[in-house]
């Protein structure tokens, strides 16, 4: 279990839509809960709530028209139920610990070799075994990610990553 610290505002890559989301002590980020969607049914006036993307349902009056829609706004806290200090599982930090106890449980030899992929922040090591049947010769086994966490592991159980233009 981890605290959330902070929370990421940010715009799609369209710079039309609004999002956020919340940092965990652990580095790790989590999506954000918000308050329900609100409006108003056209044909009575009753007030209708929909959360998570749900579509506004029929009204009880049979009325399907929905107005004064009033959506959260990420970038407002009030709008925000999730809050700093609340306590959240970290699915991440789950599924290194499983993933560590993988690299662990790999008999001696297994690995032929790992390589660095500088790609995606923090960059990750894919870890290769020999395959005959594959037209490279290798076949890729996992991938982890490229942390002091994970360093520590590979150092521990001796497969060192070879550069990108260093032969397998």
């Amino acid at each position: 279990m981890a605290k959330i610290t902070s929370f990421v505002e940010g715009f799609t890559n369209t710079g039309r839509f609004p999002y956020v989301y919340a940092l965990l002590d652990c580095g790790h980020g989590v999506d954000v809960k918000m308050r329900a969607t609100t409006g108003t049914c056209g044909g009575c006036g009753t007030t209708l709530s929909h959360e998570d993307g749900k579509s506004f349902e029929r009204c009880t009056c049979g009325a399907w028209h929905t107005k004064n829609i009033d959506s959260p706004r990420p970038h407002n806290e009030a709008d925000r139920l999730t809050k700093i200090g609340d306590v959240h599982e970290c699915v991440k930090c789950a599924q290194n610990v499983e993933k560590i106890a993988w690299l662990r449980s790999l008999p001696k030899g297994a690995v032929h070799h790992a390589r660095f992929d500088p790609r995606f922040s923090p960059g990750s090591y894919h870890l290769y075994r020999h395959d005959v049947t594959s037209p490279s010769g290798f076949f890729l086994m996992g991938s982890v990610p490229a942390t002091k966490e994970f360093d520590a592991v590979l150092n521990e159980v001796r497969i060192s990553p070879i550069s990108p233009t260093e032969p397998a």
